[in-house]
């Protein structure tokens, strides 16, 4: 059985981190499918203070959460950064707190790295409607 580590920056959206953990709650059955025990949130706020209180709140209501505040903006990147460096997990992975990315596919990735004996495994979003300066400047 492995654990997992799943960073999550937050920017102004602190509200969902409640939301975001009780999804996971409710995986736990797929999360034992692909032979995961132990899993850990990482929240990484990324400076903003109005986030602070309910990343506390969440941690304090799930003990897989816990969280780590800058003290001012440094950007996602950062932010995924250090909640890199202090997971734990044999598998680590980094998803949004808003779950436009749905926590629902991560035993579905877990399951991929683990059939392939990868290291990394990445998903692709197919069919999203988005327009056409959104596709423009994320690639």
């Amino acid at each position: 059985m492995k654990s997992l580590s799943i960073v999550v920056p937050v920017y102004r959206d602190g509200a969902l981190a409640m939301d975001f953990c009780q999804s996971l709650v409710q995986l736990n059955d797929k999360f034992l499918d692909v032979n995961v025990n132990q899993l850990e949130v990482i929240f990484v706020s990324d400076g903003i203070a109005e986030d602070i209180p309910h990343l506390q709140d969440a941690c304090r209501r799930f003990d897989f959460a816990k969280y780590i505040a800058f003290t001012r903006n440094f950007g996602q990147h950062i932010a995924i950064s250090c909640g890199l460096i202090h997971s734990t997990g044999d598998l680590v992975c980094y998803t949004d707190v808003d779950m436009e990315d749905p926590p629902s596919e991560l035993p579905r990735l877990i399951r991929k790295l683990e059939e392939s004996n990868s290291q990394i495994c990445a998903g692709l979003r197919i069919g999203k409607k988005v327009s056409f300066v959104t596709r423009l400047t994320s690639r």
